[in-house]
């Protein structure tokens, strides 16, 4: 984080419940960083519920979101975003 320094930090991929999850928690401990997980993106392997996770995850900071609802949130200057995908 200190190196990249985002503002904006997109998450999505396979393992909701696993490391989707875990990068955004750890993610979360770090202010000024916008978190957004895209739920159409995404999908957990059923350890826990995956709308357990999005409540959860929702407590902590994290944008519960959609790409058709982000998609135009995004500026066409992206060097300050990250996309990350598990």
């Amino acid at each position: 984080m200190d190196l990249v320094r985002p503002e904006h930090v997109i998450a999505f991929g396979v393992a909701l419940d696993c490391c989707v999850y875990y990068v955004l928690s750890e993610l979360s401990k770090h202010e000024g960083v916008k978190l957004s997980l895209l739920t159409d993106a995404t999908k957990g392997l059923q350890v826990r519920p995956d709308e357990e996770i999005y409540e959860e995850l929702h407590r902590r900071g994290v944008e519960i979101t959609t790409f058709e609802q982000i998609k135009d949130q995004l500026s066409v200057d992206s060097s300050r975003l990250t996309a990350i995908g598990g």
